[in-house]
């Protein structure tokens, strides 16, 4: 048996892609759709008001703190609901986030150097966030790909 690497894991924020631009596209996105289709609601939320909900979320729930997914949809789902909206705001928000979190532009060897490693090793990934390399495109470079959600923990865990 050989000691060389076998298989390699990724993380894919900062990795594959600036995550910081992508966010700030998608939070953007977001909350031109809430200014657009439910103004009364957008009106009501500060900046800060969904990051402040998500923290008090992961805080009140640690056992759902690493689903990114399921944080941000219920903070969204609770803010609309208590400025007198209907939650499922929420969810429809949430979807116009997760379109606009898929929209990355991939670093220029991301690709060619996913080619090259996919021909030695077996590739996987995971992230602690919400990202699906499969919408993204590089899906098919991939044996595994896990994020905190799926697996019920981020990384790193003692566990």
């Amino acid at each position: 048996m050989s000691d060389l690497p076998r298989a390699i894991c990724f993380d894919l924020d900062d990795t594959f892609w600036a995550v910081q631009p992508v966010l700030q596209r998608a939070e953007a996105r977001m909350r031109a759709f809430l200014e657009d289709e439910h103004p009364a609601l957008a009106a009501c939320l500060g900046p800060d008001d969904l990051l402040a909900a998500r923290r008090a979320l992961a805080v009140d729930q640690p056992d759902r703190a690493h689903d990114m997914t399921w944080l941000r949809t219920e903070a969204l789902r609770r803010l609309a609901v208590r400025y007198g909206h209907d939650a499922a705001i929420g969810n429809r928000a949430f979807e116009v986030f997760i379109e606009a979190r898929h929209e990355v532009e991939l670093f220029s060897d991301v690709r060619s150097a996913l080619a090259r490693l996919g021909g030695r090793f077996q590739l996987a990934t995971f992230s602690n966030g919400n990202a699906c390399v499969r919408r993204i495109g590089i899906g098919d470079h991939f044996e595994l790909s896990l994020n905190a959600e799926s697996v019920g923990y981020a990384k790193p865990n003692p566990v």
